[in-house]
Order: C-alpha cells, then sequence, then structure tokens
C-alpha cells in the first residue's frame, strides 16, 4: 500500500462515534473485575486505542471523563496482562516490537539485549518510516535507521519498500505484537499502520524517553499538555521516566496520576555500567574526530 504522507486527525464525528463505541462497551458491566473473561474478550477485542484517543480528547467536555478515563485505561491493560498470562501458561513467546523512526534517537540497546537474550521473548526492532517529511526525507531517514540495526546485529523486520514509497502493515512481517516498546511519543508522524490508535487493546505499550527534560515552561502550561498529559502518555501501560522531577511532573498532571509511571532513570545512561575501551585506536573507530584544543586524537 502507498504510504499516506498526511498527519490522521479525528473528526469530530468520528471522535463522538469512537466514544459512543466505547462507551457501550463499557455500559456492558464487562470493565468489572467480576465479569467473565469469555464475554470481557468478546467486548474487548471491539476496541482499539482510537476509543481511548478520542475519550481523552473530550476530556474538558464530558462531566467526570478524568474518572471515566481512569476506568477504561484500567480495563485496557488488565486485558493486555490477561492475554499476555494465558501465553505464558501455554508456554508461548512474548512479542516485542520496539519501533523507532530514527538511529540517532536510539536509547534501548541495553534494553533489547537484555530481552533478546531471554528465551521467555521474541523481540524484534521495526524502523517505522516518517510521514511529515517529503518523499527523499523519508527514504533517506529511513534506510539510514534500517541500515545501523542490521549493521548492529539487531532482529530487524522491514515494512517500508523506499524505491515505491510502499508500506507493509503487521500482518505482511507476522502479525501484532504482544507489547510494544516506543521510543517517540510523537505518533502522528509515523506511517499509519504503525501508530498507536491504529493498535487493539490486548497489545500493551511502553514509553521510554529518547531525550531528556532538561526544562519547564515558566506557567507550566506547555509541560501539561506537551509532555505530561498528551493522549499518548495517557495511553501506556508503563512510561518509564529518567529523574524524580520528571516523575513528579506526571504526578502533577497525567490524568492517570502517575499510575503508569516509573522513575527508572535514563535509558541511555545504561551504557556506563559496562567498562569501555576508551583508547586512541577504540576511538577512531567511531569516525573522524575533530581536533579539540589542548587534546590531541
Amino acid at each position: 500500500m502507498k504510504i499516506r504522507n498526511e498527519q490522521k486527525v479525528l473528526t469530530g464525528d468520528q471522535i463522538a462515534d469512537l466514544v459512543s463505541e466505547l462507551l457501550d462497551v463499557y455500559d456492558k458491566g464487562i470493565f468489572n473485575d467480576s465479569s467473565d473473561d469469555k464475554e470481557k474478550s468478546k467486548y474487548m477485542k471491539m476496541l482499539s486505542y482510537e476509543h481511548l484517543a478520542a475519550l481523552f480528547s473530550m476530556r474538558n467536555t464530558i462531566p467526570g471523563c478524568d474518572r471515566l478515563y481512569r476506568i477504561c485505561h484500567r480495563a485496557y491493560m488488565q486485558y493486555g496482562r490477561s492475554v499476555i498470562r494465558k501465553k505464558v501458561i501455554h508456554g508461548e513467546k512474548i512479542k516485542i516490537a520496539f519501533l523507532p523512526i530514527s538511529a540517532a534517537e536510539w536509547p534501548a540497546e541495553d534494553l533489547y539485549r537484555k530481552l533478546s537474550a531471554d528465551d521467555m521473548f521474541d523481540v524484534s526492532v521495526i524502523p517505522v518510516p516518517l510521514i511529515d517529511r517529503d518523499y527523499d526525507d523519508r527514504s533517506r531517514i529511513y534506510e539510514q535507521t534500517y541500515n545501523y540495526f542490521k549493521e548492529n546485529d539487531y532482529k530487524l523486520k522491514f515494512v517500508y519498500a523506499s524505491k515505491t514509497d510502499e508500506l507493509y502493515d503487521w500482518e505482511d512481517i507476522g502479525g501484532l505484537p504482544d507489547v510494544v516498546i516506543n521510543v517517540t511519543p510523537w505518533y502522528l508522524d509515523m506511517a499509519d499502520y504503525y501508530q498507536i490508535t491504529r493498535l487493539p487493546a490486548h497489545v500493551l505499550n511502553v514509553y521510554i524517553s529518547y531525550g531528556l527534560s532538561v526544562g519547564q515552561s515558566p506557567d507550566g502550561g506547555y509541560d501539561k499538555i506537551g509532555l505530561y498529559n498528551n493522549d499518548f502518555i495517557n495511553m501506556q501501560w508503563r512510561v518509564y521516566t529518567e529523574s524524580q522531577k520528571d516523575y513528579d511532573a506526571f504526578l502533577k498532571y497525567e490524568i492517570l496520576n502517575g499510575s503508569n509511571v516509573r522513575n527508572s532513570g535514563y535509558a541511555k545512561m545504561d551504557y556506563f555500567y559496562d567498562k569501555h575501551d576508551y583508547s586512541k585506536e577504540e576511538l577512531k573507530k567511531y569516525g573522524r574526530v575533530q581536533k579539540v584544543v589542548g587534546m590531541k586524537i
């Protein structure tokens, strides 16, 4: 399928329809802990994360929406965990997919290696093309990113044929994962099939930041909307943040009150837990190094 080079923004009518569908499921009582598992599964299969995103967008319109959102989010997470629990009981591997958009932003080297070394998991990296760029930029960035992971021995899945500008969906690459590990919050810039809102309710999502939060806006406006209380953050099963200050901001602003957030420290810094060779010969392997005043390479 040819890639769609535009962001998908829900219309008012689409939001209303999605929220109505979600509320229909809610009214059946299957979000209660005591509901029958088969009945719950039957209706949860009708839902996607797009329903949660639509409900989140109505938080300032529907009275009591924050509480309703927390109930729905909890039901999604319980359902996803129950699906994984059944796979574990039956000895099936848990499929985990990392979705990077750029090698330069990759923060999860150590986590990927640890998960890949565990026989319980089937782990893959799926570079995703961008739709907020023109064709030349999109194909160049995708190829650079794909080649980086290929050269560094990651288990890869190929989803974008840059010569024809065609995108392959989940079924084309072996089906949906059980867990998606997101390394960018800008999901609307990603190719349509791989946006979080296209995922069904049973897929759990994890977010690891690719950068450090180095400051906050004076009035807190951007922090609340852009960083700590957007739809993407509130659709995650787990958000791993890099500092106590960041964690406290999630507690302050997020609809979920930080219930899905864990202060793990900055993932890229895991590199320094291991010893490394910083000899002149080793540093030269990283390419051309410019001269620094007072330092010879």
